[in-house]
């Protein structure tokens, strides 16, 4: 189902100029995200990077370079789908 949503900034963040509706069931649904925790407990918002995963010794992957973008997601208020987007910076 095509969305005709776009992208607005709000304090230099970009946003949808609305909240998109469900593709299983149509309801609305709600904006917030996935959160990753880390092993030694540091809780951050999921991150989308361009290219392939390149291991690294040291860190387990080269992010160096690669555009890092938030990854908003949105939840179905009735059924419970998961819809991730990465806006544009």
């Amino acid at each position: 189902m095509p969305r005709t949503s776009s992208w607005i900034s709000i304090e230099g963040d970009a946003v949808m100029d609305r909240e998109p509706t469900c593709a299983k069931c149509g309801s609305a649904m709600e904006a917030g995200f996935v959160l990753d925790q880390t092993h030694d407990a540091v809780m951050r918002q999921s991150a989308w990077i361009e290219g392939a995963p390149e291991p690294s010794f040291w860190t387990g992957l080269k992010l160096k370079g690669h555009q890092r973008l938030p990854v908003t997601t949105y939840r179905c208020s009735a059924c419970g789908y998961l819809e991730s987007y990465a806006p544009p910076a």
